[in-house]
């Protein structure tokens, strides 16, 4: 019998031919056409594995999958997926630990660098016929030698301060265990308090898990403790910030700009 794998993201036709050409004898892989929950629970009942990337994976969509032997998140972290029904129904769960690690980062100093210097809202007035050359002199600002603040240090938390050094910043770092001493001076890192970070970053650069303690950590009193000239960087998840707070202090000029892309 053939060991059906889903793909539980809708994927263009060329990326599909590439991960086809990937699939080994014995197996055929399915791919979802959109994001509905529905959908991927009617894949799930068919299929002995499932890749999912940013789909939520429900416990009505893994109790129906009773071919199922493994789920494999494509990234890291399982916030998404439902373990404890996975735990039930005796389905492995696996993640691709440290491979979106170089990506990530690059996005991370292509935000901070698109925030501080504004190149999205320049680009945007460029388009609309507007030169905002004389503005962006008040408010765009250098990355080199600013102080960056990176809250969490793991695989993509190591590869942004490696991207950093080109840039000559003073990095710090917060993380529950802190690392150590020998690592910490490889990587050019000073350990501060959380609250240490808020008050001296020129960038605050998320990179934690999401658990029960980070949920809602970034909200309107933590984003009133950083600099005004500050600006926030989020590519870790994305209920790590409280999203109506950050609107608001935006929008009243509690800090500087935010880059996202959770």
């Amino acid at each position: 019998m053939v060991n059906r794998i889903v793909y539980l993201e809708p994927h263009v036709a060329a990326v599909q031919a590439q991960l086809q050409a990937l699939v080994p004898d014995g197996f055929e892989m399915v791919f979802a056409t959109g994001r509905e929950e529905d959908e991927h629970a009617a894949l799930m009942r068919d299929a002995d594995y499932a890749i999912v990337s940013s789909n939520k994976v429900t416990a009505r969509m893994i109790d129906g999958a009773e071919r199922m032997t493994l789920i494999h998140r494509w990234g890291i972290g399982i916030d998404l997926i439902d373990v404890e029904a996975c735990r039930r129904n005796g389905i492995g769960l696996a993640v691709t630990h440290g491979v979106n690690a170089a990506p990530v980062a690059e996005m991370a100093v292509a935000l901070t660098l698109d925030v501080l210097r504004q190149v999205s809202l320049a680009d945007r007035a460029m388009r609309e016929g507007r030169w905002l050359k004389n503005e962006l002199r008040v408010t765009a600002s250098s990355l080199m030698r600013k102080t960056v603040g990176v809250v969490g240090m793991g695989n993509i938390g190591r590869a942004y301060v490696r991207l950093l050094r080109g840039f000559d910043c003073t990095v710090l770092y917060t993380k529950r265990n802190r690392l150590p001493e020998a690592e910490e001076k490889a990587l050019g890192l000073t350990y501060a308090t959380f609250g240490e970070i808020l008050e001296r970053a020129d960038v605050v650069s998320l990179h934690c898990p999401l658990t029960d303690e980070t949920r809602g950590l970034v909200d309107a009193a933590v984003l009133r403790r950083m600099k005004p000239r500050a600006v926030l960087i989020n590519v870790a998840r994305g209920e790590i910030v409280v999203e109506e707070d950050l609107v608001a202090a935006l929008r009243e000029g509690v800090i500087a700009g935010a880059g996202i892309d959770v």
